[in-house]
C-alpha cells in the first residue's frame, strides 16, 4: 500500500486525482509522509522494506542532506 500511495507502484495504486463520480477523500496530488511516522505505524517502521521505500521517495536524500537523522532511527545504525 505504501508504494502504491507514495511510488505509484505495485497492485495497489493510488490514484492521483479522483475518477469522475468519485468522492475525493484528500489531496493526492501531493504525497503526505506524515502518516508513516505515527504510532499506528509504528511496526511499518520497523519492516526491512521501509528503508527502500524512503530512498525512493527522497526521505533519505533530504536525511542526509539535512544532516538530520530521523527520529525513528535513533539508537540505530542506518542501512
Amino acid at each position: 500500500m505504501a508504494n502504491g500511495y507514495m511510488l505509484r507502484r505495485g497492485p495497489s495504486l493510488m490514484p492521483l486525482r479522483p475518477r469522475p463520480g468519485q468522492a475525493g477523500m484528500t489531496d493526492q496530488r501531493r504525497r503526505h509522509t506524515q502518516v508513516f511516522f505515527v504510532p499506528p505505524t509504528a511496526a511499518m517502521r520497523e519492516d526491512p522494506r521501509f528503508a527502500p521505500l524512503c530512498r525512493d521517495c527522497g526521505l533519505a536524500d533530504y536525511w542526509r542532506r539535512s544532516g538530520h537523522a530521523p527520529d525513528f532511527l535513533a539508537g540505530r545504525t542506518p542501512a
